[in-house]
């Protein structure tokens, strides 16, 4: 699978319309991601959201690897992820990046792999 910032931003697009919005989890729309494709063998993705003052459609930065994105679903349950902390972080949680027990992300992640069936790290 040859992975694009055309594929990112389309299923980014998707996920957000037919996931996140039936479980009612705000999300920046795909046009206020910028999808930048690394080479990183440690991680999947990573988000960086700019600071912009409270702007409701402010600018945030994915990073999606594609030597660790291997195949359809990883690339999905990828997106996910970091589509929660884009949600989170959105929301203005303090805690968008952290991942332990009881966090916020965590409380998410539940509520989409119960939806979903996939497992998000």
């Amino acid at each position: 699978m040859k992975i694009t910032s055309a594929l990112c931003r389309m299923l980014y697009a998707h996920l957000h319309s037919t996931v996140l919005v039936p479980l009612k989890i705000d999300v920046v729309p795909e046009w206020c991601v910028e999808f930048d494709l690394i080479k990183d063998e440690n991680v999947y993705g990573w988000i960086n959201p700019e600071d912009s003052d409270d702007d409701p459609f402010r600018t945030y930065q994915m990073e999606i690897s594609t030597v660790k994105n291997k195949n359809y679903k990883d690339l999905t349950e990828t997106m996910l992820h970091e589509m929660l902390h884009i949600a989170l972080e959105y929301k203005g949680d303090k805690k968008w990046d952290e991942h332990g027990p009881g966090t916020p992300f965590q409380k998410l992640k539940t509520k989409v792999e119960t939806y979903t069936g996939l497992e998000i790290s």
